[in-house]
């Protein structure tokens, strides 16, 4: 075991894909099932004493409303995003795209 400050903990290929996230199609799958999914592993992860900071949560957005523009409400998933956000503790999400960003944790707030 290495000893680090800090273990930063992300997600680039969802169980059951076998590819990066940024290779998915989009439009051709569930976006609501697929994020609930990637919450659950990412709530998972949480459960790891190998993972201080959980970083950038909103990396699916990138591309479901940034590349594709497809219209997504968080409120359809609020059960599964309420479990993730009282699973973390800290959360690193710094971003080239700071309107998903915004738009994710303004969501959070009104879904809370």
């Amino acid at each position: 075991m290495y000893d680090f400050d800090v273990v930063l903990g992300s997600i680039h290929k969802p169980k059951g894909l076998g590819y990066d996230i940024k290779e998915i199609d989009f439009t051709k799958i569930d976006v609501y099932e697929f994020m609930e999914n990637y919450f659950s592993e990412i709530i998972e992860m949480t459960k790891s004493p190998l993972v201080d900071v959980i970083a950038h949560i909103t990396c699916p957005m990138r591309h479901i409303i940034g590349k594709y523009n497809i219209d997504f409400d968080y409120s359809k998933i609020s059960s599964i995003t309420d479990k993730l956000l009282k699973s973390i503790v800290v959360v690193l999400d710094i971003s080239s795209l700071p309107f998903l960003y915004l738009t994710f944790i303004s969501t959070f707030f009104v879904i809370l």
